[in-house]
């Protein structure tokens, strides 16, 4: 929104209708793999090297099969289909777009953390910590952000652009987000004393849940989601009271 300013609602991806392509131009074989082309160099003349960068599609290509050469430990070109009028197919499901650009964002996180991109250094570590919530985020919301970390011009600009504005900042603070830790500390102390819903989760769940790090960072943050947000579950909205008989005569 920044550079493009704001959009509307996605209603197509485009998506090639083949998996491997050749490009003369390149001497470069390219795969498709959840949203992004694997481009792979030549090695010997139809053959190609089995490790890969990630590139754009170039307007050469040719549809290709491969397959592996064990003896040469090399991609090799077994076959050239002649070129379609169009390389690629529209999706406009919204349920397919929203499949295809989960696959793809998590193709684009893997090879992030594969080449150790400018997302996974300490000093975005160090935001992200406590899912975002902490004083290197208020500093950068309120736009006093001071580090001893070295930034490059990128992202000192895209800092600079994430602080609020003047009507946003004098709003009152958020209050009521639970941390992890307060998550486990209450539902370890806590004991189950009333009959359990038949047809919902028993409550010692949330004391299982309260035994794991991780599964307790994620139960935290949608608790704190109502108070950060003012919205709700919508069963939590309805109650029914009823009273049992535990023994009898009581």
């Amino acid at each position: 929104m920044i550079t493009k300013g704001a959009r509307g609602i996605l209603d197509r991806i485009q998506i090639p209708t083949h998996d491997w392509f050749y490009s003369p131009k390149y001497d470069e074989l390219y795969h498709y793999d959840d949203g992004v082309f694997e481009a792979y160099p030549s090695k010997l003349e139809g053959h190609f090297f089995t490790h890969h960068t990630l590139k754009v599609l170039p307007d050469d290509v040719e549809l290709v099969d491969v397959e592996y050469d064990d003896t040469t430990d090399s991609l090799q070109v077994t076959r050239t289909h002649p070129r379609p009028q169009s390389l690629w197919e529209d999706i406009t499901s919204q349920d397919l777009i929203e499949q295809y650009l989960l696959r793809r964002n998590k193709r684009h996180l893997e090879q992030t953390d594969r080449e150790q991109g400018t997302s996974t250094l300490p000093l975005f570590q160090d935001i992200r910590a406590n899912h975002g919530i902490n004083p290197l985020t208020a500093d950068l919301l309120d736009g006093t952000f001071d580090t001893a970390y070295t930034l490059s011009p990128e992202t000192s600009a895209f800092f600079h652009h994430l602080k609020r504005p003047a009507d946003n900042q004098a709003q009152r603070p958020i209050l009521g987000i639970i941390t992890s830790e307060e998550f486990q500390t209450m539902f370890k102390k806590a004991r189950e004393q009333t009959s359990s819903d038949p047809r919902t989760l028993n409550y010692s769940i949330w004391k299982c849940i309260a035994t794991d790090d991780f599964i307790s960072s994620i139960a935290a943050i949608l608790l704190s989601l109502p108070f950060t947000y003012g919205f709700v579950n919508t069963r939590w909205t309805q109650m029914t009271d009823f009273m049992l008989e535990k023994k009898p005569g009581q």
